[in-house]
């Protein structure tokens, strides 16, 4: 019978006051100073740095959040969109317009708003759970050049992609608003990059642990199964940490691996409690710039060739997110499917004593009461619920449109 061991058994034991000391200067934390101090700029900032360690941020900071969000508003009550003014005699086209420019402006300003004013302590146990981590891997110069590199990137990302709708949209002051609310969609996409990649390194390496920890017990053609994906090697190449966790000869008890997955899913915990909201727009957005797109190329009222590369980079940047957040959820499950198969493995293979067995036994328990995925709310995020979610809407408000266009424009 399988044992249910509550989370608290294994919970990370915080620190009791919102500060945490780092004792060297590798950290996570410091290595995203570039994407946080940039982030800061537009209202989400999610810790302040104080001397050799970070704190939640203060209320001078979530002031400017709500500022900065006020001033958007207010933006946007003065300089209304130049699309929703050439599309009024287009009354399907109109709609999903002014529908897409409404969420993704709420999503823009639901963007900057969890980050400093609903979310502080969130971030700073995020950032402390993932030091707790780096403390049992263990971290050097040569991760923190890579995570540094990484943090900068993620910083002119979203600027590039805004400099890319400039000259395909030709600027205009009255589309400000749009530019704006897609820069700011665009830089809480980095942030949520930078969490879900350092999040599956870790688990990454925790299963080379487990696999380093069981080698001699499980058959050869067992093993082969337990590789790494594709994409496994792709980050493990490109990001190194996995690989210099590779290259060590530190021995691992159980405990400690079962510390590490409860850390692991800890993060997973409160990414999920930051993003799930922010994860079920980003969804809702992906949906109705489909149906646009659909109902811009099938419009009479527009000249399609002249927006068509416009649309069709936009289209790409807002549908990256959820393609990426969708496969780094099907990776973190597929990881864990792997973790439960390792211990399984070692369990049936090898002759353990009973009390070896136990601590198999209660990781294993701890691996199936702790999930390790990425939630929106209503919905685990996976390909099949996205799939079929997404598909049945999409479809059935195309039918709707090829009728207005068929039978009533026609008219």
């Amino acid at each position: 019978m399988k044992r249910f061991v509550p989370a608290k058994n294994f919970c990370v034991i915080l620190a009791s006051d919102n500060k945490i000391n780092i004792s060297h200067k590798f950290s996570l934390a410091f290595a995203a100073k570039p994407l946080q101090y940039f982030s800061n700029v537009f209202g989400m900032n999610m810790i302040k740095y104080s001397g050799n360690g970070f704190i939640k941020v203060k209320a001078s900071s979530k002031v400017y959040s709500l500022a900065f969000v006020g001033a958007i508003i207010s933006l946007l009550i003065f300089v209304r969109p130049n699309s929703w003014k050439y599309t009024q005699l287009d009354i399907p086209l109109n709609i999903l317009t002014k529908s897409y420019g409404t969420l993704q402006t709420f999503e823009a300003l639901y963007s900057v708003f969890i980050v400093s004013f609903a979310n502080s302590q969130n971030y700073v146990e995020m950032f402390q759970v993932l030091q707790k981590v780096d403390w049992h891997f263990g971290i050097s110069k040569n991760m923190l050049g890579t995570r540094r590199v990484i943090s900068i990137g993620l910083v002119f990302l979203p600027i590039a992609q805004t400099f890319c709708t400039f000259f395909l949209r030709k600027f205009d002051i009255r589309n400000s608003v749009s530019h704006l609310t897609f820069f700011l969609t665009m830089l809480q996409g980095s942030l949520i990059i930078f969490f879900t990649i350092n999040i599956f390194i870790k688990y990454l390496m925790l299963n080379h642990l487990l696999i380093v920890k069981t080698s001699g017990s499980i058959p050869e053609h067992k093993n082969i199964l337990f590789k790494g994906s594709f994409m496994g090697m792709i980050f493990k190449n490109i990001l190194r940490e996995p690989l210099l966790i590779e290259n060590t000869n530190k021995n691992y008890c159980w405990y400690e691996l079962m510390q590490i997955y409860d850390k692991v899913a800890d993060c997973t915990y409160i990414f999920n409690k930051i993003y799930s909201g922010q994860v079920y727009l980003l969804f809702s957005s992906w949906v109705i710039c489909s149906l646009l797109v659909i109902c811009r190329a099938l419009s009479p009222t527009v000249k399609y060739s002249e927006v068509v590369f416009s649309d069709l980079f936009i289209y790409f940047c807002l549908n990256l997110r959820p393609i990426y957040l969708t496969k780094m959820s099907e990776m973190l499950i597929a990881e864990r499917k792997k973790t439960l198969s390792i211990l399984v493995s070692h369990m049936f293979h090898d002759n353990l004593d009973n009390n070896y067995k136990e601590q198999v036994e209660t990781m294993i328990d701890l691996v199936e009461t702790r999930k390790v995925e990425i939630s929106a709310n209503v919905y685990t995020v996976n390909a099949p619920v996205v799939i079929n979610s997404c598909g049945h809407t999409i479809s059935y408000a195309v039918i709707m449109i090829q009728y207005f266009y068929l039978y009533m424009f026609m008219k």
